[in-house]
């Protein structure tokens, strides 16, 4: 869950109008497309000037790794080596959010000189990637730097957003532990920030959605560990453990298990009978957690380890974009628009934020993505948010 999901939605076959019998281009996979896989720009300052930077996506943590796999896939126009030189930065221009790109200097030798050119980067935003003028491909450059995952800070702010803008409407339904048998809950982020937002709502002081407090961006996530039944008595938790694919998840609070009133006021309308605790974890994507008893029941274990079942989301329905009339600015036949997004827990798409394409197709992209249909993805039978990057095809 933590890299986000792609939604596949039946192939495109790009192709290259050539000589004679007009051969198709070699292309490779890119989400539910397919593009050239060494793709020449028309713009001969593709990639070679500031307003024209590779949009090679990733963010903050991801678009280092990114730019080195596009940068080594890239070659001289006979196949030389590039050698990666210094790295630099400057202003994205004209972008309305003022997103900084990365400048780095390359060079190939040609006849035992070398050339030096600038490649400007721009790791805020995300196309197919091309060859700038002048260079070819060792490797297809989709695959070197395919579609990124969705960028963990602008998720984290819409994921608050979204958590107080929903906490005046429907019950919250956090993951139980065992679907077949109450053992208590998991609340990730999202259900932290709403169950402390409806909280608030419900004393008449809500929180204002502009203005969220900055701690909510810091939220982990939490167990409540009911006491076990064993015939006519209860077996109260003491501890929990939560596990992920690296092993355990570290404590917010080292130590620290809420019980009682501290219990109730932490977690305020989850249902808690007495003998249960809670505790704060960081945040991951846990795989398991297990539940440490004062004692076994009859002879069995004190502890329990519960499997966290995940079932992917599914895309049920999906409706392409259609260009509006007048449009300006679409090169392509059959261009894409790439939204950052969140899925709810009902399977809506929520907080769109333009990744990349024509910029001048996002409304229309938004306008078709409210009309599709997701089942999210869901964690022991309940849906979660799952920050997602999502193609938006367009029919010419």
């Amino acid at each position: 869950m933590s890299r986000g999901l792609l939604f596949l939605f039946g192939a495109v076959l790009v192709i290259r109008p050539g000589l004679a019998a007009q051969q198709a281009e070699p292309s490779v996979a890119l989400g539910a497309i397919r593009v050239p896989a060494c793709q020449t720009p028309g713009d001969p300052e593709y990639g070679l000037a500031a307003n024209k930077a590779v949009a090679i996506g990733g963010g903050p943590m991801f678009m280092d790794a990114r730019q080195r796999r596009y940068l080594g896939a890239l070659r001289g126009p006979q196949g030389q080596t590039v050698t990666i030189g210094s790295r630099g930065s400057a202003p994205l221009p004209g972008d309305p959010e003022h997103a900084i790109i990365d400048v780095y200097q390359v060079s190939y030798d040609v006849d035992g000189r070398p050339v030096q050119k600038n490649i400007y980067m721009d790791g805020y935003h995300y196309e197919a990637p091309k060859a700038p003028a002048g260079f070819t491909c060792a490797t297809p450059l989709p695959s070197a730097a395919g579609i990124p995952p969705a960028d963990p800070v602008k998720a984290t702010a819409a994921v608050v957003a979204l958590a107080l803008e929903q906490a005046s409407k429907a019950d919250l339904a956090p993951i139980k532990l065992d679907p077949a048998s109450p053992r208590g809950y998991f609340l990730d982020r999202y259900a932290l920030i709403e169950v402390q937002a409806r909280a608030a709502a419900n004393a008449g002081t809500p929180y204002d959605p502009g203005r969220p407090p900055k701690e909510f961006e810091a939220f982990g996530s939490a167990v409540i560990a009911y006491p076990m039944s064993c015939g006519d008595r209860t077996i109260p938790a003491t501890n929990v453990e939560l596990l992920a694919a690296q092993g355990s998840i570290a404590r917010e609070a080292p130590g620290g298990i809420l019980q009682g009133d501290d219990l109730a006021t932490a977690f305020p309308g989850v249902p808690a009978p007495e003998g249960s605790i809670g505790i704060r974890f960081r945040n991951a994507q846990p795989t398991q957690a297990r539940i440490v008893y004062a004692q076994g029941c009859n002879g069995s274990p004190a502890e329990i380890t519960l499997p966290f079942r995940l079932e992917q989301a599914r895309l049920l329905e999906l409706v392409p974009g259609v260009i509006p009339a007048g449009v300006a600015g679409v090169a392509d036949a059959e261009p894409v628009v790439y939204i950052q997004v969140l899925i709810d827990p009902e399977g809506h798409i929520a907080r769109p934020q333009y990744l990349g394409g024509p910029r001048s197709l996002y409304p229309a992209a938004v306008d078709a993505l409210a009309k599709w249909r997701v089942q999210p993805i869901r964690v022991n039978g309940s849906g979660v948010v799952t920050p997602n990057v999502v193609q938006v095809p367009f029919r010419p």
